[in-house]
């Protein structure tokens, strides 16, 4: 996939107005994958094991429990590099979580999500694994992602 839609929640999320083509940052927003069943699928951080430092950035659809630690998961922002980021941090926790992927194998792309810490580590040492960058064409609200030239992520 090479780019979702971009959609806003005004109670969690500032509208943004745009007007450059194509924006490297953002304010914060939910990403619409794609539609299955006549449901929004979103792009989700879907965390695993205790400690909520590791997850696997997947399509999901939207909850309606409404607490930060669920809510969190969906929201997103670019940072003044490009980087994908969770927007918010995931209570009790106050980490940042960057998105970052493996470049090695010939096919998709599944992204990762971890604390920045973790995310640096892994691409310091195994140089395979770059953060993914974003940016959203202002015209289309379309969510471009690339990990050193792959574009097919998720």
């Amino acid at each position: 996939m090479d780019f979702v839609s971009v959609s806003t929640n005004t109670s969690q999320i500032m509208r943004m107005t745009v007007a450059l083509a194509c924006l490297t940052t953002a304010n914060a927003f939910e990403a619409v994958a794609t539609e299955y069943n006549n449901n929004l699928l979103r792009v989700y951080a879907n965390f695993v094991g205790i400690g909520q430092q590791n997850a696997q950035l997947v399509w999901a659809g939207s909850s309606s429990f409404p607490v930060a630690r669920i809510q969190n998961k969906y929201i997103w922002v670019l940072d003044s590099d490009g980087n994908l980021i969770l927007a918010n941090a995931i209570p009790p926790n106050t980490y940042k979580y960057y998105v970052y992927a493996s470049t090695s194998s010939s096919g998709g792309v599944w992204a990762q999500v971890s604390i920045q810490e973790t995310a640096q580590t892994t691409i310091n040492n195994e140089g395979k694994w770059p953060n993914v960058k974003g940016w959203i064409n202002s015209a289309t609200g379309e969510l471009s992602f690339d990990a050193s030239g792959r574009k097919n992520i998720l």
